[in-house]
């Protein structure tokens, strides 16, 4: 995998995953704003801990959808 699509795997599956998991966990009655805000913040979460337990645990790449990390130069 190129270093490009890399980038965009590791971009949009936390995005994807912190959506699913806001759908599950938002209760119907936000309004709009609040159901968009909070969205942002679960998905912001699940980057920063994936990529925090990446750094602990190279192989937990995955969690963002890829065990390598792009490289730039």
């Amino acid at each position: 995998m190129n270093d490009f699509f890399t980038s965009l795997v590791r971009t949009y599956v936390p995005i994807a995953i912190g959506y699913l998991v806001s759908l599950g966990v938002l209760p119907d009655t936000l309004s709009d704003q609040a159901t968009a805000a909070a969205t942002a913040g679960i998905i912001g979460l699940y980057y920063l801990l994936a990529r925090a337990l990446e750094a602990k645990f190279p192989k937990l790449g995955w969690l963002l959808g890829s065990p390598k990390a792009p490289t730039y130069s």
